[in-house]
């Protein structure tokens, strides 16, 4: 029977972004989005699972696992940096994991415009970037730290679970904590990190009421806060970060909200199928929101279904829709015009 640690190799050896192993059934690599089953292969028990994990997991963790039946983490095998997450299953066990980069990308080599390096000569503000899972959140967010560590002398501390890129303090100082080992949950690190004389706080994501109330509140209070949601386009981001509030609350917050926003950055990755397309890569599409005048009284006024003509109106400011960037792939040759208009929520706002 296969080993754990034989099937991180193949991972790496066949270039997958993702591995998938469910006990006694044949593992699953992800190659160009698509999943692929290993051949050859009869499966990994559960013991040989959870033998191959100790080699790489704290005991604190396994005592979490426990308890609570799923884990997240991240580890290095071979010079190469994985994320996981082990969970338990319909009697049997299952392990999700990302190979992760192991450089920093610039933003340009991702296919995501230069532009939104503006954000990172913000001084205050919140910056969110959004997505569904795998939709390159964290590469680009990293590309942004990246930038302000190397061009600026800022405090920089991330708050993340797990911890996915490793930075060098370069002009910044970056210290980073990963909750479960270093921090009981984000919203203490993040309570924490206030008395830490930050300039820039990262939070992997922000989805409970506590740490989205104290990431605005450090936003307004002279910090440079980057956060991800998990959201499908810019406006579904703003309504996610209100909605979990009650609703005798939410008039406020959308006010808070309209003051300290700066930018949101919301991707999806799609395959290349176009004539002048490296066939079967992956191409960020992205929406890209800069809080001006007109979109934070919108936020405030809870006009939200506006701010997409407004995105539409502030092109000569950088901002642009999911479909106008699919209008600019398609006239590129990247996707061709089928998949263009499949994945074009407003077919009637596409530039053909």
């Amino acid at each position: 029977m296969i080993k754990l640690e034989a099937l991180l190799a193949r991972c790496i050896e066949v270039g997958a972004s993702d591995l998938h192993v469910k006990s006694d059934q044949s593992p699953r690599f992800r190659l160009l989005g698509k999943l692929v089953p290993l051949a050859g292969t009869c499966g990994i028990s559960k013991e040989s699972i959870l033998d191959g994990m100790k080699n790489f997991i704290e005991p604190p963790k396994f005592e979490k696992f426990a308890q609570r039946g799923a884990i997240d983490g991240s580890f290095l095998y071979n010079q190469k940096r994985f994320r996981f997450n082990l969970f338990k299953q319909s009697n049997s066990l299952s392990l999700s994991l990302r190979l992760l980069s192991d450089k920093i990308n610039e933003l340009q080599s991702l296919g995501v415009p230069d532009l939104l390096y503006k954000v990172c000569e913000m001084k205050n503000g919140l910056v969110i970037v959004s997505g569904s899972t795998g939709s390159g959140k964290s590469t680009t967010l990293s590309a942004l730290i990246e930038r302000i560590n190397s061009t600026q002398n800022r405090h920089i501390i991330t708050i993340e679970e797990p911890v996915e890129y490793i930075y060098e303090s370069k002009m910044s100082l970056i210290n980073q904590r990963e909750v479960g080992i270093d921090t009981p949950s984000f919203h203490a690190a993040l309570v924490d990190s206030l008395r830490q004389d930050p300039d820039v706080i990262l939070i992997g994501e922000i989805r409970e009421i506590d740490t989205i109330k104290t990431a605005i509140t450090a936003a307004e209070t002279g910090h440079l806060v980057f956060a991800t949601v998990h959201s499908e386009d810019t406006t579904s981001a703003i309504e996610r970060l209100i909605s979990v509030f009650p609703a005798d609350e939410q008039g406020s917050v959308r006010r808070q909200l309209s003051l300290s926003l700066r930018a949101i950055i919301s991707q999806s990755l799609v395959i290349a199928d176009g004539k002048k397309a490296e066939k079967g890569t992956r191409v960020p599409v992205c929406e890209i929101l800069f809080a001006n005048n007109a979109i934070k009284n919108q936020i405030a006024t809870g006009k939200t279904r506006q701010i997409y003509s407004s995105i539409e109106m502030a092109h000569q400011e950088g901002m642009q829709t999911f479909e106008r960037h699919l209008s600019e792939l398609l006239k590129k040759g990247i996707l061709s015009r089928e998949t263009v208009m499949l994945l074009a929520n407003k077919q009637d706002s596409l530039i053909v």
